[in-house]
């Protein structure tokens, strides 16, 4: 994906002879992260391409991975009614999930995509987020904090 800003037509060809699911999906996404700013009608094209991938996977764990993924880009895009259905969808997916194994990192990472929309603050501050290495690949670590706020 390195050089999909060089290519991004040819890097689009590529994924599109992918067989359709959450991988497609998701490389579709990292396509849409490399177009410029000024794409956004195409990104916004190519991430409904993405979905009809989501749709056609068969495993709940990717589905669920994948609409987050979708979901978080088009929320990007000031999409947000479509992103939050989708969420949405991907929640009631992931209340399904074990917490054990890829099930449980799938649910974690779809919760991640999840709290842009539906992440309750009970107070101001910095709150300390701990992940879990399940020695799956890289793991990011970030901090939240809520702003303070004079009224």
């Amino acid at each position: 994906m390195k050089k999909v800003s060089q290519n991004p037509e040819e890097a689009e060809e590529l994924i599109g002879r992918m067989n359709q699911g959450a991988q497609k999906s998701m490389a579709y996404g990292r396509l849409v992260d490399e177009l410029p700013e000024k794409a956004r009608a195409r990104k916004l094209e190519i991430l409904a391409e993405a979905l009809v991938g989501v749709r056609a996977e068969k495993s709940p764990e990717f589905r669920a991975v994948a609409l987050g993924q979708v979901a978080k880009r088009l929320f990007a895009l000031d999409e947000k009614e479509r992103a939050t259905t989708l969420l949405r969808e991907g929640e009631k997916i992931a209340n399904g999930l074990s917490t054990s194994a890829f099930a449980g990192f799938a649910r974690g990472s779809f919760a991640t995509d999840l709290a842009l929309i539906d992440l309750p603050v009970s107070a101001q501050g910095t709150y300390m987020i701990k992940v879990v290495n399940v020695s799956l690949g890289p793991v990011q670590v970030w901090t939240a904090a809520t702003p303070t706020v004079a009224r």
